[in-house]
């Protein structure tokens, strides 16, 4: 049985908002444009481990020697207190925060992603025809760097949620799990599902969360 945070009438019919009860972790479930490489004595956080600190100059300077470049990079910050939250910027607390480490975009890893010719003010055809180096929008992707820091603190702080929408009698007539960070969002889906629910014997409708 799992409790649910709010419940609501929609279209007839009973919607439960839930804590998901077991999230994906979005660094080893999905693809990403942005590497997390992190330090710490006994968690293993983000994507990669790197020596406790390591400096952006080790990190661009790795990225070079492996044949690529570093398009953006921001540090990583934690505060533990009874769980761990991060982000990109320094917490108020000096006793139970601080850097973990280094989020990074390379060019390769950007390229894979498709996001490269959508950002740089020259085309990469245009720097192997001239010689002259690409100039990459890198507020777009230090964006990319908050957003996807962001969808692991979700995680790293219980922050993943998902619906329930029951009948009459209580029989669940759709779920849907894996919602980072917005309950608003979770519960637009979870109104339409509601609109679009089938009572027994007809057709269910589907998920388009990003994992069940």
């Amino acid at each position: 049985m799992i409790d649910a945070i709010e419940t609501f009438e929609h279209n007839g019919f009973t919607v439960k908002i839930c804590a998901d009860p077991d999230p994906c972790d979005p660094r080893k479930e999905f693809d990403h444009m942005v590497t997390l490489a992190c330090w710490h004595r006994r968690m293993d956080l983000g994507d990669e481990r790197i020596d406790p600190g390591t400096t952006i100059k080790t990190i661009v300077g790795d990225v070079r020697r492996a044949g690529d470049k570093a398009l953006a990079i921001l540090p990583l910050y934690i505060y533990e207190h009874g769980g761990v939250t991060m982000r990109t910027g320094e917490f108020s607390d000096p006793f139970d925060s601080g850097q973990v480490g280094w989020a990074y975009v390379t060019r390769k890893n950007a390229e894979k992603m498709g996001c490269v010719n959508a950002t740089p003010v020259e085309s990469v055809a245009h720097e192997k025809l001239t010689g002259r180096a690409v100039r990459y929008d890198r507020d777009f992707f230090e964006k990319a760097i908050r957003d996807e820091v962001k969808e692991y603190d979700d995680y790293l702080t219980g922050q993943v949620f998902g619906y329930i929408v029951e009948d009459e009698e209580g029989d669940e007539l759709e779920s849907c799990w894996g919602f980072y960070g917005e309950l608003d969002y979770v519960r637009q889906e979870a109104k339409s599902a509601a609109e679009h629910a089938r009572r027994p014997g007809q057709v269910d409708g589907g998920c388009d969360a990003r994992c069940e």
